[in-house]
């Protein structure tokens, strides 16, 4: 139990490392690839690499027992997840910083505490909220106050997409937990195949040359972030949701706008304000409670 408990943490430290790197990474390919194609080339690459880890655990035992409620979900994993997710969160990032956009993600835990309590009938202790309270109020700043900050990408229009991604995802989280009794390799191979199909019709509406209005100096990041970020840290996270309940698997959510937001600032030179600083005390400040 307590080597599952250890591995699962690593886990999900993994994942909101490389979910860290993901902002800097996506802004620096958003510029000269459109939203829709990189998601969709993002999760073509994640399906490949997925596939044989599907096969391999499909099994007859396994596969049918799956009913008609669990394939309604899991297309809804797909569809909102990866088809709906990622172009906003992309396009986000057309219109606001990096580390803007990471910060923002910091209200992510909160939004799927509240989910699993009103989906899931997961209990949130009085502490559990003064963190998100407290993690909420540094989001507010990132909002309100970000594309005041001098940094020229900053805009509310980008502000307020992140904040609709960070509610597509958090529904995608609480569906995932539904279903916690999937092997999770079953769980995220199906949803990305599901997924990908979506952003691959999705595609057709702003880009139908696919791969060749793709600059060559954005493949590595496009294999990084289908390799790394998608089926690697799709893994980790639904085995993560397997072990953990939702609310505390988002606790760990409250790390990727802290790393998102160094990162940014490291290898974008993107300025770092005093809103910036505050909120990121804040945020780490709601960590901090909510996990003790």
């Amino acid at each position: 139990m307590v080597n599952s408990k250890i591995i699962t943490y690593i886990s999900l430290v993994l994942v909101m490392l490389i979910w860290g790197s993901s902002f800097t990474v996506t802004k620096l390919v958003v510029k000269d690839v459109g939203p829709i194609q990189f998601a969709f080339t993002r999760h073509l690459i994640a399906s490949v690499v997925l596939l044989p880890f599907f096969f391999r655990s499909f099994s007859k035992q396994s596969y049918p027992s799956l009913t008609k409620r669990d394939y309604l979900i899991i297309t809804l994993m797909g569809i909102i997840g990866i088809g709906l997710y990622y172009p906003v969160f992309n396009l986000s990032l057309q219109h606001t910083s990096a580390s803007s956009g990471a910060l923002i993600q910091g209200t992510m835990p909160m939004m799927i505490a509240f989910m699993g309590t009103l989906f899931l009938k997961e209990r949130i202790s009085k502490m559990q909220m003064v963190g998100f309270a407290i993690a909420f109020a540094g989001i507010v700043l990132v909002a309100l106050k970000g594309h005041q900050s001098g940094n020229k990408d900053g805009s509310m229009l980008g502000n307020f997409l992140m904040l609709g991604s960070v509610i597509l995802w958090s529904a995608y989280t609480v569906l995932s937990r539904k279903l916690d009794r999937l092997n999770p390799i079953t769980l995220t191979a199906l949803s990305t195949f599901i997924g990908t199909g979506v952003l691959f019709l999705f595609s057709f509406f702003e880009d139908r040359r696919l791969f060749s209005g793709i600059p060559m100096k954005h493949w590595w990041g496009i294999l990084y972030m289908g390799v790394a970020g998608s089926a690697v840290c799709y893994l980790l996270y639904n085995y993560a949701l397997k072990k953990l309940p939702a609310a505390k698997v988002g606790n760990f959510l409250n790390l990727d706008p802290i790393i998102g937001a160094a990162i940014a600032v490291v290898f974008l030179n993107e300025p770092l304000s005093f809103w910036m600083l505050l909120a990121g005390v804040l945020v780490l400040t709601g960590l901090l409670i909510t996990n003790n």
